[in-house]
């Protein structure tokens, strides 16, 4: 089974690029806000916050990878599932339709 690998720069640069954006939400979100019953001044919390977003940047490229790896697969073996088939080609359904 040869696979094109056409379909996994687009997934994983998508899927890691979701995951970054909504990692520097969560920290702005917390930094502006503050965290309630914290003893941390802004300063110390921004550097706290900014190690966290980090760490969730590199989980962000692992989830990217492994999303690309599993859309490219799906696009090998089912292309119908992500949409890579045109209409007309599809195969009229057999048997009884509504």
């Amino acid at each position: 089974m040869g696979m094109e690998w056409d379909v996994f720069p687009a997934s994983a640069s998508a899927a890691t690029l979701g995951l970054s954006v909504g990692s520097f939400l969560m920290g702005a979100i917390i930094v502006i806000s503050g965290v309630n019953g914290s003893a941390l001044p802004r300063g110390d919390l921004l550097i706290a916050v900014g190690g966290l977003s980090a760490l969730n940047l590199g989980v962000a490229v692992v989830e990217g990878l492994l999303t690309g790896l599993i859309v490219q697969f799906l696009a090998s073996v089912r292309p119908d599932l992500v949409g890579l088939t045109d209409r007309d080609t599809r195969d009229e359904p057999s048997g009884v339709t509504a």
